[in-house]
């Protein structure tokens, strides 16, 4: 998604508009993947950056809750749920994650944006699109820390490509040309 199309706010890591008070769901838990719906999406219209069906387990098939992502019309031809999931690990219905950690740039503009340099985006993850310490329930919300306690940490930080981690760095000030339509 490119910033202007979202009033030079990057991309979130999900809009949840039927919750107005709480655009991008930053105060909301995520879907745990015990069970469907475990806890239930914000909404009919919650939308994530890649497709996702959050009515769903984030292993399972996605069902009537999917939706194509924020990111999915900007990829044209090449756009295949596919593109999402991870070579290695296709169970899961997104291999990748959103950083909603506070001060991450999901759903901020540049200015917002602290320590950018150190800032991943997106990264190797299980389970779901999005990525923060989750076990806090409310903002401020830290980002899960790497390789601290096994189990967890491979959730976030999963070693599947022959031990390396894929990530994509925040930059802010390089944006890309829109492609013309």
């Amino acid at each position: 998604m490119y910033r202007s199309d979202n009033n030079d706010v990057n991309c979130p890591q999900r809009l949840c508009p039927d919750t107005p008070n709480d655009p991008y769901g930053l105060s909301s838990p995520v879907p745990s993947g015990t069970s469907p719906g475990t806890p239930p999406p914000t909404g009919p219209n919650e939308i994530w950056w890649a497709p996702y069906d959050p009515t769903q387990v984030p292993d399972g098939k996605p069902g009537a809750g999917y939706k194509d992502g924020l990111l999915s019309r900007f990829l044209g031809g090449t756009n295949n749920v596919t593109i999402f999931k991870c070579p290695i690990e296709q169970q899961w219905q997104c291999g990748y994650a959103m950083n909603y950690s506070t001060g991450s740039p999901a759903g901020q503009r540049d200015s917002f944006v602290t320590q950018a340099s150190d800032r991943l985006v997106a990264w190797d993850h299980r389970r779901t699109p999005g990525c923060s310490d989750s076990r806090i329930s409310t903002p401020p919300r830290p980002p899960f820390l790497p390789f601290v306690g096994a189990s967890a940490s491979e959730t976030h930080y999963p070693t599947r490509h022959n031990g390396r981690l894929d990530g994509l760095f925040y930059d802010g000030h390089a944006q890309p040309k829109r492609p013309a339509d």
